[in-house]
């Protein structure tokens, strides 16, 4: 939910695969939309819209969104990868996200989480937490791959990590 009380809405499941089979599959998204109570609206927001099966924005994993110095930044989780908003006035809804840039991008990301009392964002995605440095930071660094003992990767390629915030410092 934003600070005026308009709400954010992903689409799309993004933890099973598209196909045929029962049990993998996955309801298509339709991107990302803001809905305002007021007059229940829903106005998709630009850039948002998947022309098919394997656009980023078909599967919206996660929404997130804080104010910091009265800029509004919004992170959308995605089959494709994390994408932000950045919003300084009501015109910035017109702008299509930025994506932020790993150093292996193309993967899916499942979770997003910000941390908002030193201002960084961390999201999970390809069995690795990555973290952004700051709010308004294009690229981000690959912090954890989940290993075992003796070096080996716990998961699979592109199982899910859930992440979770403290409110506290």
């Amino acid at each position: 939910q934003l600070p005026d009380n308009r709400i954010l809405i992903g689409t799309g499941e993004g933890s099973f695969q598209m196909g045929s089979r029962f049990g993998h599959l996955a309801s298509k998204g339709k991107g990302v939309f803001l809905f305002n109570p007021a007059d229940a609206s829903f106005t998709r927001l630009k850039g948002t819209g998947p022309s098919c099966n394997s656009s980023a924005w078909a599967n919206v994993n996660k929404v997130v969104a804080c104010e910091a110095d009265g800029v509004t930044y919004v992170f959308a989780a995605t089959k494709g990868g994390l994408y932000r908003w950045t919003i300084e006035s009501e015109e910035d809804w017109n702008n299509a996200p930025t994506e932020i840039s790993t150093s292996e991008d193309g993967f899916p990301v499942y979770d997003v989480a910000i941390v908002k009392a030193h201002n960084l964002v961390y999201f999970s995605g390809d069995s690795k937490v990555y973290r952004c440095s700051s709010l308004d930071a294009n690229t981000a660094l690959n912090v954890s791959t989940l290993k075992s003992e003796d070096g080996v990767a716990i998961f699979e390629k592109s199982h899910r990590i859930f992440l979770a915030v403290s409110e506290s410092n």
